[in-house]
């Protein structure tokens, strides 16, 4: 998990929405919705939690996140589904993703009216609630309306069909009220029918208000068990109506929305189209304090409708730009047609202003405790540490060294380098140790700070002779700052080989069990509190070296086993064997490839190549 990653999680937003996870080159490879982004995102990146392997390879990617803040869920999963079609995410394409929502149709014209789920709205009178998406969310709300409400869930052609057949048992378990049975007139029933149609529209007190009048009427005409039966259907509707769907709409509106955060000058923009949320994005603009409101939207509009000039009919705005005129008629010009650009003062409208603005806000929010939170773990941190250690200026430059062999075989180092605190991976070097065998870690310290110095200062003179950049070489750059592994007497015998090659820079260890920094000549070491970003970032470029010195102790490794099996193999001399090490850095790859590939491998014949592929997989086939 890159450094990014932890400051977005540490100030993930806890409020609903869309989170888009995306890969280092920027591409989206996952979309999610939340009730609390800050509890869902979080949990990818636990450490203790037990994920599929599609989970665990899709976090391996993650190197940046993108939220999109809604209302409520149901809005964050419009919007999850409307982006999972545009970006179409590797990781999403076992979701499902109809083409087409569900609807819950009731025809208003029958006179003993069922509720049915339909693909598509029809220019007719009948009522339509959605969309729902997916077959579970409509089948539970028509779950719902059954158990509560006795409507009919048949298809029978009423009235011809009544008393043609016996009712069915939803009926005689009080699930219908069996228009079948001619028991009940198209009035009460379409009483019935409009509880249901508030219930479905999310409008409880109108639901609950006509029940409640039911239950009076039949609590005054002494019928208690009627009037009980009312009672638990007020209870119901109150335990079942969830959140009220406002940010999609039958109208099929289609309209831009703008939201400004003016301490920042951060715009959010939000496209409905046919009443569903498709997306939202958040631009940082150029600030000045003299610079209105209006202003900063008008070179919003310029610059976004000018690159992109799919202009609907109506835009929102928490404030009127600018030159309005002048932009609605270049905004119509484009469009061919009327454009409505306003500021909606009350009603759905300014609800939807209301939320860019939040998204705007949340945003700039974010975007600045992140920065503080950046600053903490690298300037800040080099601050702190120069300070603890007494050093006169942070460090600009600091490298760490480590040792890694196995009982002393493919004794490698690695010198890891961080840049003001951030990690400069470009920068990292790694050592091969050439002077000795066996395992000796002062040893191996001793050639690998005497190499690494002796490199930096002919490279020094080199390109000082030259007029080049000491900061673009492969060792000029020395260090402000050395980090060893270790406790005092690995610093000591650290120091001592650095001194011996002529440089004489500040060196610092880290012990591990305790995490105490040693310096030089000092009897007690500075001890940190663990939570001081200082250590923290102490410990990264700590851990940092010993990962690189690990992976290239096992890349040599593999390596130098990968040639003693293909020794083994007949007809693989030094030649043959230098060439397929050349063309397959590990012995994965070579299985992985076909015995025609390895055959392509220049000095490898096709009979050759062949007992190469058989010795491999034989191998496998064996384990």
């Amino acid at each position: 998990m890159n450094e990014r990653i932890e400051g977005l999680l540490a100030y993930m937003p806890d409020h609903p929405g869309v989170y888009l996870m995306k890969d280092a080159s920027g591409q989206v490879i996952y979309v999610g919705k939340a009730v609390s982004l800050k509890n869902r995102v979080r949990q990818y990146f636990h450490a203790g939690r037990k994920t599929s392997p599609k989970v665990e390879a899709m976090v391996e990617r993650i190197a940046d996140i993108e939220t999109i803040l809604v209302d409520n869920e149901l809005e964050a999963f419009v919007l999850e589904c409307n982006l999972i079609k545009k970006y179409e995410p590797y990781y999403n394409i076992l979701l499902r993703d109809d083409k087409q929502y569900p609807y819950i149709r009731i025809d208003r014209d029958q006179p003993y009216p069922y509720a049915e789920v339909v693909r598509r709205m029809k220019k007719d009178h009948a009522r339509y609630f959605g969309p729902y998406f997916s077959q579970t969310a409509v089948r539970t709300a028509l779950d719902s309306v059954g158990k509560i409400f006795p409507i009919r869930n048949c298809r029978r052609k009423l009235p011809e069909d009544i008393g043609k057949e016996r009712p069915c048992l939803n009926y005689h378990i009080g699930r219908c009220l069996g228009p079948c049975t001619g028991e009940v007139t198209p009035e009460e029933y379409g009483r019935i029918v409009n509880e249901v149609c508030h219930f479905l529209d999310g409008q409880a007190d109108e639901a609950v208000k006509d029940l409640t009048e039911q239950m009076q009427e039949a609590s005054a005409a002494l019928q208690f068990e009627k009037a009980a039966l009312y009672r638990d259907r007020i209870r119901s509707v109150k335990d079942a109506l969830g959140e009220r769907q406002k940010a999609i709409s039958t109208s099929r509106e289609d309209m831009d929305v703008i939201g400004l955060d003016e301490s920042t000058a951060r715009i959010a923009f939000m496209v409905i189209r046919g009443g569903v949320l498709l997306g939202a994005e958040t631009y940082p603009l150029e600030f000045h304090e003299e610079e209105t409101p209006q202003a900063l939207l008008r070179t919003f509009i310029q610059f976004h409708y000018g690159r992109n000039p799919m202009v609907p009919p109506t835009v929102l705005v928490p404030e009127m730009p600018e030159d309005a005129g002048e932009l609605t008629e270049w905004l119509e010009s484009m469009r061919g047609s009327k454009v409505h650009l306003y500021r909606p003062e009350r009603g759905e409208k300014a609800r939807l202003v209301e939320m860019a603005n939040q998204n705007a806000k949340a945003a700039s929010r974010q975007a600045e405790l992140l920065r503080q939170r950046e600053w903490d773990r690298t300037g800040g941190a080099c601050r702190q540490l120069a300070e603890a250690i007494g050093m006169e200026k942070p460090p600009v430059r600091m490298e760490c060294y480590d040792i890694s062999n196995i009982q002393g075989t493919d004794n490698v180092a690695s010198m890891v380098v961080m840049i003001n605190g951030k990690a400069a991976r470009d920068q990292y070097r790694r050592f091969r140790i050439k002077s000795f065998e066996g395992a000796n870690d002062f040893e191996a310290m001793h050639e690998v700070l005497g190499r690494r110095f002796r490199h930096g200062l002919e490279e020094i003179e080199e390109r000082k002779r030259e007029g080049l950049p000491l900061e673009q070489g492969r060792f000029s750059w020395m260090p402000d700052l050395i980090v060893i592994d270790g406790g005092p007497i690995q610093l000591e015998f650290a120091r001592k080989a650095m001194l011996e090659s002529g440089v004489d820079l500040p060196m610092v260890s880290l012990a591990k069990r305790e995490e105490e920094i040693y310096l030089p000549d000092r009897e007690d070491p500075v001890v940190l509190p663990h939570s001081t970003p200082a250590l923290q970032m102490m410990q990264r470029i700590r851990d940092e070296s010993h990962r690189f010195a690990i992976t290239y102790h096992r890349s040599l490794r593999g390596h130098r086993m990968l040639a003693s099996f293909l020794d083994e193999i007949p007809g693989v001399g030094p030649a043959r064997r230098k060439a397929l090490l050349k063309a397959f850095l590990s012995r994965e790859q070579m299985k992985q490839a076909t015995c025609e590939e390895l055959a392509d491998v220049p000095g490898i014949p096709a009979d050759v190549a062949r007992r190469v592929y058989d010795a491999l997989h034989e191998k496998e086939d064996d384990a």
